[in-house]
C-alpha cells in the first residue's frame, strides 16, 4: 500500500533518504533537507544539509554525514544542534535509533555513538 506519492523538480539524494515512525526525510540536489509527515506528506521542517552524503533519522533528530563529521538537527523546527565529536570520512552506511547512532566508513570501521547518554 502506497501512503503517499509526490514528484519533485530537483533530484533527491538517495543516501540521505530515511523514514522513521511518522516522519520521512530526504535531501535534494541543492542540499536542502526536507522532513515530512508520512501520512499526507505535509512538511514538518526543512534545513540546509549541503555536502551531506548519507543520513538517517530517529524519533526526534536527523543525522547527516557532511565534510568529515556527523551533524545533528532536531526534527520539529530543523534547528542545527551540533556535530558529533569524532571526525569520520567516507561514510558508506548510517543508522540510528533512540539511543545509538552507527556509521560505517570505507575502511571497514564501524563507529558507534551513545546518543542517549548526552
Amino acid at each position: 500500500m502506497i501512503l503517499g506519492e509526490e514528484e519533485f523538480m530537483r533530484p533527491v539524494n538517495v543516501g540521505t533518504t530515511d523514514a522513521y515512525n511518522k516522519a520521512l526525510m530526504f535531501v535534494n540536489s541543492r542540499g536542502v533537507a526536507n522532513v515530512r509527515q508520512v501520512e499526507g506528506l505535509e512538511e514538518i521542517c526543512r534545513f540546509m544539509a549541503r555536502g551531506g552524503s548519507l543520513g538517517c533519522i530517529n524519533g526526534g533528530y536527523s543525522f547527516i554525514s557532511t565534510n568529515g563529521g556527523v551533524r545533528v538537527w532536531e526534527l520539529v523546527h530543523g534547528e542545527y544542534l551540533y556535530t558529533l565529536r569524532e571526525r569520520i570520512w567516507d561514510v558508506t552506511a548510517m543508522i540510528a535509533d533512540e539511543r545509538y547512532v552507527a556509521a560505517c566508513t570505507s575502511d571497514n570501521t564501524i563507529h558507534l555513538w551513545d546518543f542517549g547518554a548526552r
